[in-house]
């Protein structure tokens, strides 16, 4: 839970509790003095009022939209081990196969995309690799050193490491005054 998510429960649950409370003092034949009081304080004024049904709504809209929205699921591949069942994310084994692709020479930047099949898993990679540099060299360097990293770091089989060359890095030429 995000801490505005608990700012507005502690807020809504100190609410209810209140007017709980009240509604079993006066269920009880207490004299609702106090919760009189204010009630008359707030509705004396169009400008409290306002405030108040404004504050009331702001709580209903929010805790409505609590109750709709969406849950983000994480993306997970299964290991089996002889001590039991691993779950990695699918982002813990992206970032993995990012390191092994920034490893290879000539590649100067790279986005990776992971997915997991019942086969094993499915690597995606966009490099932008240096000038003068082989491609289909590069393009193989990438696909066994992520593949094999996978492999040895994570303990998943690697059905495919797809390699797209998006871009070919400017080259840097070194200034000599």
């Amino acid at each position: 839970m995000r801490a505005v998510d608990r700012l507005m429960a502690l807020l809504a649950a100190i609410f209810f509790l209140a007017l709980g409370v009240g509604l079993a003092w006066r269920v009880t034949g207490g004299e609702p003095t106090l919760g009189l009081r204010f009630l008359a304080y707030v509705y004396g004024n169009p400008w409290r009022m306002a405030l108040g049904v404004l504050v009331l709504f702001s709580f209903a809209a929010y805790f409505f939209w609590m109750g709709f929205r969406r849950r983000r699921t994480v993306k997970t591949v299964l290991c089996e081990t002889p001590l039991g069942e691993v779950r990695i994310a699918e982002r813990a084994i992206e970032t993995l196969a990012l390191r092994a692709a920034r490893k290879v020479k000539g590649v100067h930047d790279a986005n990776i995309n992971v997915r997991a099949t019942p086969m094993g898993l499915d690597i995606f990679v966009e490099s932008t690799v240096g000038p003068d540099q082989s491609i289909p060299q590069i393009t193989q360097d990438i696909r066994t050193r992520v593949a094999d990293y996978i492999r040895e770091t994570v303990g998943v089989s690697v059905n495919t490491v797809a390699v797209l060359i998006t871009r070919i890095a400017p080259e840097h030429k070194a200034r000599v005054e």
